[in-house]
């Protein structure tokens, strides 16, 4: 791939210490776990929808999502891809999603 492009990960998605963002858990392609933090606004539910502030609805809960974040590699069906605040990890292709018109935000790295 030549280029990178903004794309959603699907994710595990819990609060934080604070209302305006919310820790994510990717699995990642060597088996282990990627976990960081990003603002609400870079998550969605799994039928592409905005998460609202409600979700999940509490603390110590998980629930299903996609966080979007920028593909900047993939080979042999993996994804080296970085998150909100320029966390770099490598998934499984099976985990990205195309991100949707209506989804576009700036991913900082």
């Amino acid at each position: 791939m030549s280029r990178s492009r903004d794309i959603q990960v699907v994710c595990r998605i819990s609060r934080s210490g604070f209302s305006g963002e919310r820790v994510f858990r990717v699995s990642r392609s060597d088996g282990g776990e990627h976990i960081g933090v990003a603002p609400v606004h870079y998550f969605r539910t799994p039928s592409n929808k905005p998460i609202g502030p409600d979700v999940p609805p509490a603390k110590g809960e998980q629930v299903e999502g996609l966080i979007q974040a920028l593909l900047i590699g993939d080979e042999e069906g993996q994804a080296s891809v970085v998150f909100p605040g320029g966390e770099m990890a490598r998934v499984d292709m099976d985990q990205v999603r195309s991100l949707s018109p209506e989804a576009i935000s700036h991913v900082p790295i």
